[in-house]
């Protein structure tokens, strides 16, 4: 087995996130942004195949460890080749796998308002949210649930109150 690893990034490409050496927490913050990233990418793309791991992976940097998305996969597992090449495009909104960003910023990073609880909350959100549109994007929903079944119990308590959730 000869396992290679492609960087995805630690957001979507278009989006905000946290700043090592101006986000106060960075270190917790930029692993859950990692973590829905992670889930969002599982919406989008689908599960990873066997031989496939999204992982977030810390990187060392002159001001601390800097967080990031990265793909592992086996060379010589056609299946798992192609998903980490497909994956790798990334996403360029968090809305495009029907998610929310998990924080909003302000000047330097800073951070101004946390969109969730827990990791759990901000797939169940998605969950609630791609159910409430199901007819768009389908297999994203379908994604979800068989990845986090906490989650998915959980959006049924949201079912309804998406628009409350924040």
């Amino acid at each position: 087995m000869a396992t290679e690893k492609l960087n995805i990034g630690p957001v979507p490409y278009e989006e905000s996130c946290a700043s090592l050496g101006f986000t106060p927490d960075f270190e917790d913050v930029a692993r859950a942004e990692c973590r829905a990233y992670r889930a969002a990418l599982i919406a989008y793309y689908g599960v990873p195949p066997e031989g496939a791991r999204l992982r977030v992976v810390g990187n060392p940097h002159d001001f601390g460890t800097y967080y990031e998305l990265y793909v592992f996969y086996d060379t010589e597992i056609s299946a798992t080749v192609d998903y980490a090449f497909t994956v790798e495009q990334g996403l360029s909104l968090w809305e495009q796998a029907g998610f929310s960003a998990p924080y909003s910023y302000g000047e330097r990073g800073s951070i101004v308002e946390r969109h969730f609880e827990n990791t759990d909350h901000l797939i169940a959100k998605a969950i609630a949210t791609l159910r409430a549109g199901e007819e768009i994007m389908p297999p994203a929903l379908t994604h979800l649930t068989t990845c986090y079944p906490e989650a998915a119990a959980l959006a049924d308590t949201l079912t309804g109150t998406v628009d409350q959730v924040d």
